[in-house]
């Protein structure tokens, strides 16, 4: 498996933080560096609906305010992806 250099390595964090959004930002640090689970789980709550659903741009292709089908499978990957209990709040609401 190819691995990239600390320089590129470097470059890449870089660019998430400067060019992607919090999230982004909070994401790469949970998989990459010392970032938490909950810091990921706050920068999700700002794309959830009071519906339960997510939208307002958590998935980039579809930039749509409201919730959508699309935009929650994605939510709920994220609650997946940083292990997210099912009785967190994000996930209750969105049930």
């Amino acid at each position: 498996m190819k691995k990239l250099s600390q320089e590129a390595f470097a470059r890449a964090r870089t660019f998430v933080m400067d060019q992607g959004r919090e999230l982004d930002g909070r994401l790469f640090d949970f998989h990459f560096a010392t970032g938490s689970k909950d810091a990921a789980l706050e920068a999700l709550v700002d794309y959830q609906n009071d519906d339960g659903g997510f939208g307002r741009g958590l998935e980039p292709d579809l930039r749509m305010a409201g919730s959508s089908a699309i935009a929650t499978t994605v939510g709920f990957q994220i609650l997946r992806e940083v292990g997210a209990c099912g009785d967190h709040a994000l996930v209750q609401r969105a049930s």
